[in-house]
């Protein structure tokens, strides 16, 4: 396994001033050197995107490396190995013997093996008395050899590459979560600013991202989010200061109705009931809950009224008697909800309830809980809203994309639960009736397909 002198190419192969300039390069390289064979090709597995080699050329070598001898390459232990066709085969799990000519082909202009040619083109050695070999003929491991310090300088760097990515990865994953739980925040807490906009522009800048990014790409993405992260930051803490200054002066000009049923203003705003019996021992205004805010949490039950939105109490109203026919809500609940928990709030509850859908098994024992928790001060319906909102805007947080919270039907699509106009006409027809009644082959949003809903005792507040 002498590496000899240097070789010609046999057959059609050419010669090229390149090919000899590299031989006796090597040659001069690895006169000294001696190198683990194998932890020379885990350093090229490393390397393998910057040499351009596939992991089908790198099983091939693997084992042509089983071939050698030794553990370590060396000139002392000789530079050439032998093995037939057949036999690179066998140790490479049945490569076919065209695949293996082609990819040590692609070894040979990766620079990493070269051809020792014999007279007639086959590869085999000589011995001598001693049974030492003389001379042998096949791939030589000398640009290998010579090459190795090179090598683990590129798996270094291609290490040192991919940890920087992982490290930018991980950064930009922390503040899309960020951004995700903040723009809930903003949302829920109705903070003033063009949050729309910038969600579009979230939306564009992850879409546009590779999925394979390079660095420059990950840096500048990264950049991007610590720019929106600190705006969200500085634009929640200059609300959170205004809200504290505000609230000083306004303690003292907080108004409450004794009925339930007054206590919203045109925004749809929900005081707590306690509230209504007994000033507020914080002496904090309850922050009112906007109609957009339930407009995101129940957008099922938006498109159920006539405008497909809630734009005032009346809308949230109106829907109501179908609600509870979807529901199985009879009369007597319904009016022992109005009384405890008050008029709107139930309607908010029910809005809730029907957007929660199979998620509660028994409706009706659900709201009767409620009420009774209503009735001893445990219960605030705009919490049960905020839940939902947020799960509504987790899907952005959790897929690191920021997307839109408004239903998207397709209109050609085909459904088996009921529209708008399908659902009040079940409700007609279910006032004559002892239980609801739907179309064929229709359902309710959120309810079973069956007729009779499963009944579990309801477990605490929502």
């Amino acid at each position: 396994m002498n590496s000899g002198y240097l070789t010609t190419p046999f057959g059609r192969r050419s010669m090229t001033l390149a090919m000899l300039t590299d031989q006796i390069v090597d040659t001069e390289k690895v006169c000294d050197k001696s190198i683990d064979k194998w932890e020379l090709y885990r350093a090229l597995c490393q390397a393998k995107p910057l040499l351009g080699l596939s992991d089908r050329a790198l099983a091939l070598l693997n084992a042509l490396l089983s071939f050698y001898p030794k553990a370590e390459i060396s000139v002392a232990n000789g530079l050439v190995v032998f093995p037939s066709n057949q036999a690179l085969s066998l140790r490479s799990h049945g490569m076919a013997e065209q695949t293996i000519r082609r990819h040590m082909a692609s070894l040979v202009e990766a620079g990493l093996l070269t051809r020792k040619d014999s007279p007639n083109g086959k590869r085999y050695a000589r011995r001598g008395r001693a049974g030492d070999i003389t001379q042998a003929f096949g791939f030589s491991l000398q640009p290998l050899l010579a090459r190795s310090e090179e090598i683990f300088a590129l798996a270094e760097k291609v290490e040192c590459e991919r940890l920087q990515t992982h490290l930018l990865r991980e950064e930009i994953s922390l503040h899309r979560r960020d951004i995700g739980k903040l723009l809930i925040v903003v949302e829920v807490e109705d903070v003033p600013g063009d949050w729309a906009s910038l969600k579009i522009r979230l939306a564009e800048l992850v879409s546009a991202l590779p999925r394979k990014a390079e660095l420059n790409q990950l840096e500048a993405h990264l950049s991007f989010l610590s720019r929106v992260h600190a705006e969200i930051v500085n634009s929640l803490k200059n609300f959170a200061n205004s809200q504290n200054t505000s609230g000083n002066t306004s303690q003292n000009e907080r108004h409450i109705e004794s009925k339930p049923e007054s206590r919203f203003d045109s925004n749809l705003s929900v005081v707590d009931p306690r509230e209504a019996k007994a000033p507020s021992s914080d002496n904090q205004a309850q922050k009112p809950m906007s109609l957009d805010l339930v407009n995101r949490a129940c957008p099922n039950v938006a498109i159920l009224t006539a405008n497909g939105s809630i734009r005032n109490a009346q809308d949230l109203m109106s829907v109501q008697p179908v609600l509870c026919s979807m529901l199985s809500i009879n009369r007597q609940l319904l009016d022992f909800a109005n009384n405890t928990i008050g008029t709107i709030e139930t309607a908010v509850t029910l809005a809730c309830l029907y957007e929660k859908g199979e998620a509660i098994a028994s409706p009706s024992g659900y709201l009767r809980n409620l009420a009774s928790s209503a009735k001893s001060g445990k219960f605030d319906v705009r919490p049960m809203v905020e839940r939902l909102v947020m799960t509504q805007l987790a899907t952005f947080a959790d897929q690191d994309t920021v997307i839109e919270n408004d239903r998207v039907r397709d209109p050609d699509e085909t459904s088996d639960f009921l529209t708008a106009d399908e659902a009040k006409q079940a409700y007609l027809l279910s006032s004559k009736s002892s239980s609801p009644v739907f179309p064929a082959g229709k359902r309710s949003y959120g309810s079973p397909a069956s007729s009779s809903m499963p009944r579990m005792t309801a477990r605490g507040m929502a």
